[in-house]
């Protein structure tokens, strides 16, 4: 297998990781890629990704508790 080179991957946002993942999986069915060192970089991806989703709704649950917080303001003021 031709390891010796760098591999070149984005993990900029979402959709750079998918496609890193998607590049890492062609390279290892065309034998580029050694599969227990696509499986760490998967790994890492989909943990990258988890996270990013684990920010969003935290994002989320602030941006529904400020409305929350608002509704009960116009309440109080009633």
């Amino acid at each position: 297998m031709a390891e010796k080179s760098k591999i070149r991957l984005r993990f900029t946002d979402n959709k750079e990781i998918k496609r890193s993942l998607n590049r890492v999986a062609n390279m290892v069915v065309n034998g580029e890629l050694d599969p227990q060192r696509a499986s760490a970089i998967a790994t890492l991806c989909n943990t990258m990704l988890k996270a990013e989703k684990q920010l969003e709704l935290e994002k989320q649950m602030e941006e529904l508790l400020e409305i929350v917080e608002e509704i009960m303001e116009k309440k109080e003021h009633e």
